[in-house]
């Protein structure tokens, strides 16, 4: 049965006064996307879906690659300006998160044309790739914690 406001009974809560959602934005990346098979290139378009175990599922540009070439990445964590930095402060180099190589091991098109790709990692720094990953499991922390605190 749909009740108006003013039949609650409680006060409506405003959202804004629970939570702020900038607490949900997450880092952001850039991706360099190399085929070494076929001489192709992509930094558009390139987003990291999922982290494996010694693998990345990413979602490519239309035709980028196939199963087993030989593919190259790096992916950078984009700098966010600080709040209290000048209007004309220069952008901050990118951080380099993970420099790797590796083989598709998967691949297939979505609808949209779009491919998504598993990458097994072949040639990579371990502390990169864990660095990697610990940022994503902090970032789960982080919102776990959110949630809880939320629940009350």
């Amino acid at each position: 049965m749909y009740m108006a406001n003013s039949e609650l009974p409680f006060d409506p809560i405003d959202a804004s006064e629970v939570y702020n959602p900038a607490d949900f934005k997450s880092f952001e990346l850039d991706i360099f996307f190399r085929n070494n098979t076929t001489h192709t290139e992509a930094n558009e378009g390139v987003r990291l879906l999922e982290t494996g175990e010694k693998t990345v599922i990413l979602e490519l540009p239309p035709k980028c690659c196939n199963l087993q070439h030989n593919v190259m990445i790096e992916i950078y964590r984009k700098e966010q300006p600080s709040k209290n930095a000048p209007k004309n402060a220069k952008p901050q180099k990118p951080e380099l998160l993970l420099n790797a190589t590796g083989k598709i091991a998967e691949c297939e098109t979505q609808d949209d044309g779009t491919q998504r790709a598993t990458l097994k990692l072949v040639q990579f720094e371990e502390k990169q790739w864990n660095d990697l990953v610990g940022i994503y499991e902090k970032r789960q922390e982080e919102i776990n914690r959110f949630l809880e605190s939320a629940r009350g």
